[in-house]
């Protein structure tokens, strides 16, 4: 019987996409790098997506994905459910601050609160310029 050695086990290459899920844009626009977005259908077992609409807490449901890349409208891109993000202008937040959904309903985060809207990502690293963020669906979780 074979044995698995460790040189044939690998980690992923892109530790952050590695839980990436191929989806559809079935948009009339651009989603945007980093965008969240929700699943609002399905096309030949790949899921569709649109941006999420934080304009109340109830205006997004069920789980939220970010995209990896932008992705033109009626293109295939990948998302993912969990993204460290750096190069971000943190310096108006604080360590741990939270960040939501934009109420504009095109999958843009903010830091300020729009509404009742949910917490998608926390500031990890506090700078003007080249700040970090992690999203994850789970933030708003206690």
């Amino acid at each position: 019987m074979p044995s698995i050695k460790n040189r044939w086990v690998k980690p992923g290459g892109s530790f952050n996409w590695t839980e990436g899920v191929k989806v559809y844009n079935k948009t009339g626009s651009e989603l945007g790098k980093y965008a969240a977005v929700q699943v609002a259908g399905i096309r030949g077992g790949i899921a569709e997506v649109q941006p999420a609409n934080a304009s109340t807490a109830a205006g997004v449901r069920g789980r939220i994905l970010f995209m990896r890349h932008a992705t033109p409208a009626g293109e295939y891109g990948v998302a993912t459910p969990w993204i460290l993000i750096e190069g971000q202008n943190t310096g108006g937040t604080a360590l741990a601050a939270p960040w939501y959904i934009d109420a504009t309903g095109n999958g843009t985060l903010v830091s300020v609160a729009p509404g009742n809207a949910r917490v998608v990502g926390k500031t990890i690293v506090v700078n003007a310029s080249n700040g970090a963020i992690e999203l994850a669906d789970t933030m708003a979780l206690p």
